[in-house]
């Protein structure tokens, strides 16, 4: 084989390797529901799998400190009982990096209003790599002109 076959067929058995692969990415979903005056919140991948052991953030409304940080059980549930001198949009963040929840809890003299209740997106959600697209371009250039130098008639 030309070292040129050799290069093309190395860089796209590589370029694969190098890229994030949208099958392996999971969401987190979470489900909420009042008991009494405390909200139940429980969260779980989209595999149905448990959130266990993840990081809960509770911001009281304008604030940037946590109210509040708690774990999530083996089961990915943890509660929020607000304050209720403190009304206003809480924001609950659940796990971290990519993986995880945010919830703004609308909370008034009455307490939570379950029917308000939003879910936004992560800050950062499954994102690829710039590093990983620019080498599977290259390689795919690279793949391509050893194809185009291949099959050229051999001078002489």
């Amino acid at each position: 084989m030309s070292r040129t076959w050799l290069i093309s067929i190395f860089s796209l058995l590589i370029s694969p390797l190098v890229t994030t692969s949208p099958v392996m990415a999971h969401s987190v979903q979470t489900d909420y529901w009042m008991k009494a005056e405390v909200m139940e919140i429980q969260s779980t991948f989209s595999t149905g799998e448990s959130l266990e052991g993840a990081p809960v953030s509770i911001y009281a409304p304008g604030v940037t400190q946590p109210w509040k940080e708690v774990i999530t059980d083996k089961d990915g549930k943890f509660e929020f009982k607000p304050d209720a001198s403190l009304p206003g949009n809480w924001t609950i963040k659940i796990g971290r990096g990519d993986h995880g929840d945010i919830l703004t809890v609308p909370v008034g003299k009455e307490g939570v209003n379950i029917q308000l209740v939003s879910q936004n997106l992560m800050d950062k959600p499954h994102r690829h790599s710039i590093l990983g697209q620019i080498l599977v371009g290259a390689g795919v250039l690279t793949g391509g002109v050893g194809l185009w130098l291949a099959k050229r008639p051999a001078k002489g």
